[in-house]
């Protein structure tokens, strides 16, 4: 859901392609976005479409109180992160939420009912993961007590730990990912932060436990020579139900997520060090230069080189 000004305000506001500079360093690239304008009030909101969710990142900058309406178009879960600022957030089902920053819940909203959204003065950014279908299965399947709380409206109001934060931060705000691999990037990490938010309900089976280690792993130590007999080892399992189970959670296998960590971890480097492409590669994991300018042409269409020639 986009966030738009009453219906009595609306006119104070203009819309404009023109990111402002204080709101410039939470733009993500590829998706569908919107800014309003009014004095002293700026709203940038952004959409990223996926097979099991739209993710909205709304970033609301406001020198007083301001008072903004969102629309579910069919009733569906909502999965509310408010990343910075205070906001009081009210739906059209009767629930009523005070968040703090790097407070989230789940809320089931209301199809074509405006939900309100209170924000405080300063910068407020609020990030709502909209789930589809095919969003929704994936809770009921691999996250049932989850699933069964959502259903009995048991309370799954949270305070984010250090990690989820760290999680959502650079999983759903700050996207550096090329096109061809955003999906598959979006999908290991919001059931990343899935597993998470199991963890601090106490609900994490200890196979997802151990997914979950595998994964630290693989972003902690992306250089190292991995392979699943390795990896199995490293978190005491075996190497079939690793691979299963982390393709089960993350929709890709541990080798195949090990690429994307290394090639996002290229890209950051060649885009902000000058580091030469061959301690790069060394890095991300690849032995040659040549076997990571070939990766990294064939995922994002162009050389290490000419990436950073466009900087």
């Amino acid at each position: 859901m986009f966030f738009d000004p009453s219906s009595q305000h609306l006119n104070q506001f203009r819309q404009t392609e023109e990111i402002p500079a204080r709101l410039q360093s939470l733009v993500i690239q590829g998706g569908n976005r919107r800014c309003l304008i009014s004095r002293g009030i700026q709203i940038l909101s952004q959409q990223i479409v996926h097979p099991e969710f739209d993710l909205y990142v709304h970033l609301v900058f406001s020198k007083d109180s301001i008072e903004l309406f969102g629309k579910a178009t069919v009733k569906k879960w909502l999965w509310v992160i408010q990343h910075e600022g205070d906001a009081e957030i009210s739906f059209a089902g009767g629930e009523s939420f005070a968040l703090k920053a790097n407070q989230h819940f789940f809320v089931q909203a209301e199809g074509a009912k405006e939900n309100r959204f209170t924000f405080s003065q300063g910068r407020s950014v609020t990030v709502i993961v909209s789930l589809k279908p095919a969003g929704e299965k994936v809770v009921r399947q691999f996250y049932p007590d989850l699933w069964k709380r959502l259903q009995s409206k048991q309370d799954v109001t949270l305070h984010s730990s250090t990690y989820i934060e760290h999680y959502y931060r650079e999983g759903l705000i700050q996207l550096v990912v090329p096109a061809v691999l955003l999906s598959a990037f979006l999908s290991a990490q919001w059931r990343m932060l899935l597993l998470l938010f199991c963890r601090q309900l106490n609900d994490v089976p200890l196979a997802e436990g151990k997914v979950v280690l595998a994964k630290q792993l693989l972003d902690q130590y992306p250089a190292q020579a991995w392979n699943l007999h390795e990896l199995a080892r490293r978190v005491g399992w075996n190497v079939q139900d690793l691979k299963t189970v982390f393709k089960r959670i993350y929709s890709v296998s541990p080798i195949e997520y090990l690429r994307h960590v290394r090639l996002e971890l290229g890209i950051l480097l060649v885009r902000s060090t000058t580091k030469p492409i061959v301690e790069i590669a060394r890095e991300c994991g690849f032995k040659r230069a040549h076997h990571f300018i070939r990766v990294f042409k064939a995922f994002t269409g162009k050389t290490p080189g000419q990436v950073r020639r466009e900087r």
